[in-house]
């Protein structure tokens, strides 16, 4: 499987780029990337590595990342209108202003996510089964209070 662990694509055009999941499920590894700026527009990486990755500013939209590892990645900023994030892990991501504008989000963990002021607008949540999505924002204080709140359909 590609690897582009510690790579620097600052303002790298991924778009439509095809990855397959190796046998274990796991896409193409971006671990600790550098992708402020980069586009995945169409891109479709299921399964891939996202954790501790920095994309700001990016641009994911209409992108398949179904089942892909955000965990402790820096995503502030970034469009994901229209992506399927199914099952997604974006546990303790900071997305501050993140435009999930359309996203397919069923099974996917926000646990303890930053999304102050991320756009939540039209999110697919719904389909045979109704997930429970509990989100956490996580404001920096001493000690941080946690906020939750429940996104699912009732």
């Amino acid at each position: 499987m590609a690897g582009f662990t510690h790579a620097s694509l600052i303002s790298a055009n991924l778009s439509g780029v095809v990855s397959t999941p190796d046998p274990d499920g796991v896409g193409t590894r971006f671990r600790w990337a550098e992708l402020p700026l980069a586009t995945l527009v169409g891109a479709r990486l299921a399964g891939s590595d996202f954790r501790y990755a920095f994309f700001e500013e990016g641009n994911a939209d209409e992108a398949v990342l179904s089942s892909a590892d955000f965990r402790k990645a820096s995503l502030e900023g970034s469009r994901f209108q229209g992506a399927d994030l199914r099952k997604a892990n974006f546990r303790g991501v900071q997305m501050y202003k993140v435009d999930l504008t359309s996203a397919d989000l069923r099974g996917t963990d926000f646990t303890r996510a930053d999304l102050r002021k991320a756009v939540l607008t039209d999110v697919s949540s719904c389909g045979e089964e109704t997930p429970h999505i509990e989100v956490a924002v996580v404001v920096k204080q001493d000690p941080p209070p946690v906020l939750e709140f429940d996104l699912a359909q009732r």
